[in-house]
């Protein structure tokens, strides 16, 4: 694989043209940030190879709350805990991928260095552009807060408001067992308590992993 991409992107000295030959310190540069994108070519591919593996080991925890009461329910904080030899993600670790790094500029003649060059002073005085940051507030749902203390994870929510006879969906959670021979059933215990509600409710999940 690395072969055939030293291969693709191998780049012979130009022959004289009319914008002539790119100077040699163009050369050396593209030679070193060719290098350099091998070097990051083959970690990307062999963690491609590692999510592979991983994703044989992993358990994906999607939950929902149900309001089965007569009245809705407020301020609510929903917990589950278990232990297992592994590592808990918020993210799904089988689809995370960081895309393949990019590919270093070849040579440039000078005449391309100088429009480069003015360009780069044209627009230095550009504002940066400001990414929208996405308020959660409002939600009503938080988002999964994750803790593990050696083999003990333990997984909270926050619902702010739920109708009596509907029911929420939690954003999933992932468990990635440490090796194939950690991979088994485990028992998951989760409580919750609504602010107007005096009781804590609480129970048990059995997920069956088959080998």
């Amino acid at each position: 694989m690395i072969s055939a991409v030293t291969l693709e992107h191998s780049f012979a000295p130009a022959s004289d043209s009319v914008l002539g030959v790119p100077p040699q310190h163009e050369y050396d540069r593209y030679n070193a940030e060719l290098d350099v994108y091998f070097a990051k070519y083959e970690d990307r591919m062999r963690e491609r190879w590692e999510r592979r593996q991983a994703g044989l080991r992993t358990v994906e925890i999607a939950l929902s709350l149900h309001n089965e009461g007569g009245v809705p329910a407020t301020d609510m904080d929903v917990a589950i805990s278990f232990e297992g030899n592994g590592a808990l993600r918020t993210f799904d670790p089988r689809a995370y991928d960081h895309g393949p790094p990019p590919l270093p500029q070849e040579p440039q003649f000078e005449a391309q260095l100088l429009q480069n060059r003015i360009r780069a002073r044209l627009t230095s005085g550009t504002p940066p552009f400001v990414h929208d940051v996405i308020s959660t507030m409002g939600r009503n749902v938080s988002r999964a807060s994750a803790d593990t203390k050696g083999d003990q994870h333990r997984i909270t929510w926050s619902v702010k408001h739920l109708k009596h006879l509907c029911h929420v969906d939690f954003e999933p959670v992932y468990f990635v067992f440490g090796s194939h021979a950690d991979a088994q059933s485990f028992r998951i215990d989760w409580n919750e308590h609504a602010g107007n509600y005096p009781e804590t409710l609480n129970g048990q999940l059995h997920i069956i992993v088959r080998r």
